[in-house]
């Protein structure tokens, strides 16, 4: 009498569902380990790079200085974020360039003072003078010295090397003299009245 293999398909049928089941419950079970959720969110988010702010910062002049024409001086600077720099001197609003794309890294920047550049109007002081140093690609970007300095003419009056000037550097006119080289400067008269024309007595 032959065997119905009937019974043995449906029995091999039920273990393989149960396996099926056994495995799918066994992965819906498994939880989620918390350690590589922590190690994930505490990974740093990376920070856009800083952009550096760009400036200049005038040092030299910066206010009271004495220049004489036709004589050479520094003009210094700090800055940060700027390649190259140009620079502009002013007298009395009317600014005119005298430097392009010099480096702002170096700082610095020997001008020889034109002669003329004064006594040029006439004049043979002006102590409304500025220094601009701006950003080459942006002029918008730049920095001026805080207050005036003065330039003066060769042809001030003179003796034995001496200069002698006003200015009001103080907001009061005041009598001066000076190498003409720039150094050795002196303050003759400190009174509150205004004090002009210096002369030396011959």
């Amino acid at each position: 009498m032959k065997k119905s293999l009937k019974p043995l398909l449906w029995l091999l049928v039920l273990v393989m569902s149960i396996s099926l089941v056994a495995v799918f419950s066994s992965v819906g079970c498994m939880g989620v380990d918390e350690s590589v959720v922590e190690e994930v969110t505490d990974q740093p988010i990376e920070e856009s790079e800083k952009v550096e702010e760009q400036s200049i910062n005038i040092l030299s002049p910066n206010g009271g200085e004495v220049w004489i024409e036709g004589n050479t001086y520094n003009i210094t600077w700090d800055s940060s974020g700027i390649e190259k720099v140009n620079l502009s001197v002013a007298c009395g609003g009317k600014a005119w360039d005298i430097a392009f794309g010099v480096g702002a890294k170096s700082g610095v920047y020997s001008w020889k003072i034109p002669d003329g550049l004064i006594s040029g109007f006439g004049i043979t002081k002006s102590d409304a003078m500025k220094v601009r140093v701006y950003d080459e690609k942006n002029s918008s970007i730049y920095g001026e010295n805080d207050n005036y300095f003065t330039i003066i003419a060769v042809e001030e009056t003179t003796t034995k090397g001496k200069i002698a000037f006003t200015s009001d550097r103080d907001r009061n006119y005041e009598i001066y003299i000076i190498n003409v080289d720039g150094s050795g400067q002196i303050n003759l008269t400190d009174n509150p009245a205004n004090d002009f024309c210096p002369c030396f007595s011959h």
